[in-house]
């Protein structure tokens, strides 16, 4: 068996994958029961590029079934990862 770590990150990219894969075939419900599963799990979610990405789609997932206040909650979250951010180096 795995680091619980690595096994952490291997289920966050999972859930987030999944999260991803349901709200292209407009499953919402499933995008968010595993976009919830991702965003709950502590150690990868602390990576903030990750976070931000999966609160991105989280945010356009309640957009498009017309919850806009969890829509600009999660898209606020989204650019407030980002914010935290380092800037890349320019080379």
């Amino acid at each position: 068996l795995r680091p619980s770590s690595e096994r952490d990150i291997g289920l966050f990219k999972t859930y987030t994958l999944l999260c991803q894969a349901y709200f292209k075939t407009e499953k919402n419900d499933s995008a968010i029961y595993f976009g919830k599963l991702a965003e709950n799990m502590p150690k990868p979610m602390a990576k903030s590029d990750a976070a931000s990405r999966l609160f991105n789609v989280i945010g356009a997932i309640f957009h498009s079934v017309g919850d806009y206040r969890q829509s600009k909650l999660y898209l606020e979250k989204a650019f407030n990862a980002a914010s935290k951010q380092k800037p890349a180096r320019p080379d």
